[in-house]
């Protein structure tokens, strides 16, 4: 018992101060264990979770007190909450693990991780998590999920960039802008607006903005204020800062909006709706204009460069085929229903076709002036129709013309004891106008003998017809009515407004022959 004792004293030094030394008589902590060849055995108990004290209990009652330190020689538990062997010590309701062990925390050489889910590297609190090299700040992952540099990046030496082709990436030349480069030059950049630079032109071979699969198509700037399309390594089009498009050339257009140069058809559309369209707000301006040198294709705006060749050819209504005059025309239309049509839409002088001669001489169709007058056709020369003599060859008659507006009427009548009243048709009647300035006119021819005739009691609904000397003859006869066409009334579809048109004039003023102006060829680049 004596050597027990004896042993111990050996063992445990214990000063005034409560230290303990072991293999030592000058303990430097409270505890201080001294070998040169052995350590220190912690106490092996088998873990369940790291939210779970037992096995390890506290002699003295209660909960583990925080800084108990344990070898955990059990792999158990579930995820988030599992454990594995190695050093852990009790805190605040948890088991934690050392460092330097395969444990939760994250070590230098990685980490095996068996749910991303609830294992990962970050933080757990509303902080920024960031990365430095050389001490330095470089990135911040921010608390709500972004990333961010410290580093604006260089055009050789961008921030956003790659192993092994450091010189390729993203990059901000400055504030709230956003570059891209390639090969430490500078492509491509989103400055503060609704906009995406190119930092380099590009050319017809190498439009700017092109496709992976056919680098030789696209668009392109030949300059400033002009914008290109190339396909093949070979401009097709290009559009100019005073709003001309040219396409097929590269010459600045003259004289037009829009130009075409070809060897064929200039223009040929197809559309559901509209085949092409052309809008002009300028006065004497082409809407479009097409110039071709070929007797076979088709130009726009009444030129053709060859004397047998059709200015416009316009084809309507799903039509399968055109036609066009073997000499040449200004235009050549062909529709299903209708191979012209035209409105007009001012409310004072108008008409739906102009056609004019090389004499000053002008016809109008659907014309209306500022004298009231309403004309389908007028112009010079004659109204006539085409008939067939007596061996089937076309001949021309001509239509009789007047001085004022008349409608004609013809019928039949007999006379009763010397009288016989003739009611009008009632639709003559009613687009007739009959008054003390335009009175009717009755043409009696008699069928039989009797004394003659006279007309009166003459209105827009009837007359009567009298033989002379109080005659009781009863013979027929044929009349014929000439009176003056009734006034008529429009109402616009558009705006409402009524037009009105009277027919009580006679040898009116005709109409005024509108002016032209004559562009000559040389006006107009010729294309080779």
């Amino acid at each position: 018992m004596k050597q027990l004792y004896l042993s111990l004293f050996t063992l445990f030094t214990i000063t005034s101060y409560a230290q303990i030394g072991i293999g030592t008589t000058t303990p430097n902590a409270a505890l201080d264990v001294t070998s040169t060849n052995s350590g220190i055995v912690i106490p092996r108990i088998a873990l369940t979770s790291r939210i779970v004290e037992l096995p390890v209990v506290n002699p003295q009652g209660g909960a583990v007190a925080n800084g108990t330190l344990i070898w955990n020689t059990a792999t158990a538990g579930s995820s988030p909450n599992n454990v594995v062997p190695g050093f852990y010590y009790w805190n605040s309701g948890a088991w934690n693990a050392i460092a330097g062990i395969p444990t939760r925390d994250w070590s230098l050489t990685g980490n095996a991780i068996s749910n991303p889910l609830t294992e990962f590297l970050g933080t757990t609190t509303n902080q920024d998590l960031r990365i430095r090299t050389n001490n330095a700040p470089r990135f911040d992952f921010t608390n709500n999920g972004r990333l961010r540099a410290y580093d604006n990046g260089l055009v050789n030496l961008p921030t956003y960039s790659w192993i092994g082709d450091e010189n390729t990436g993203m990059w901000r030349p400055a504030q709230d802008f956003l570059a891209f480069t390639t090969n430490g030059v500078d492509r491509l950049r989103i400055p503060n607006s609704n906009q995406i630079h190119a930092m380099s032109l590009g050319t017809a071979a190498a439009p700017f903005y092109s496709f992976s699969s056919d680098t030789n198509t696209g668009m392109y700037s030949a300059g400033a204020d002009v914008l290109n399309f190339s396909t093949n390594g070979t401009e097709r089009m290009r559009l100019l800062a005073n709003g001309q498009v040219s396409v097929n050339m590269t010459a600045p257009p003259v004289g037009s909006q829009f130009s075409v140069s070809s060897t064929a058809s200039a223009i040929n559309g197809y559309g559901t709706s509209r085949g092409v369209y052309g809008q002009t707000i300028t006065a004497g301006g082409s809407a479009v204009l097409g110039l071709t040198n070929n007797n076979n294709a088709d130009a726009l705006n009444g030129q053709n460069l060859h004397p047998l060749g059709t200015g416009v050819v316009g084809l309507g209504n799903n039509q399968p085929s055109f036609s066009v005059l073997i000499n040449g025309s200004g235009g050549a239309f062909t529709g299903n229903t209708t191979g012209i049509y035209g409105k007009y839409m001012t409310s004072g002088t108008g008409q739906g076709l102009l056609v004019q001669d090389e004499y000053s001489n002008q016809w109008m169709v659907g014309a209306f002036d500022f004298f009231g007058d309403l004309y389908k056709v007028i112009g010079p020369g004659s109204v006539s129709t085409i008939v067939k003599d007596l061996e089937d060859k076309k001949i021309v008659m001509f239509s009789s013309e007047s001085p004022e507006s008349l409608f004609t009427d013809y019928g039949h009548g007999t006379l009763l004891n010397g009288k016989a009243t003739i009611f009008i048709d009632p639709v003559f009647s009613k687009n007739i106008k009959v008054n003390e300035n335009q009175q009717m006119k009755v043409f009696i021819q008699l069928e039989g003998d009797c004394n003659g005739v006279f007309v009166t009691n003459k209105s827009a609904q009837s007359f009567d017809v009298i033989e002379l000397q109080h005659g009781t003859s009863n013979v027929s006869f044929t009349y014929s009515i000439t009176a003056n066409r009734a006034d008529e009334e429009y109402t616009s579809s558009t705006t409402g407004e009524v037009r009105k048109v009277t027919y009580d004039k006679r040898f009116p003023p005709a109409p005024a022959y509108q002016e032209t102006k004559q562009a000559e060829k040389s006006e107009i680049r010729k294309i080779d």
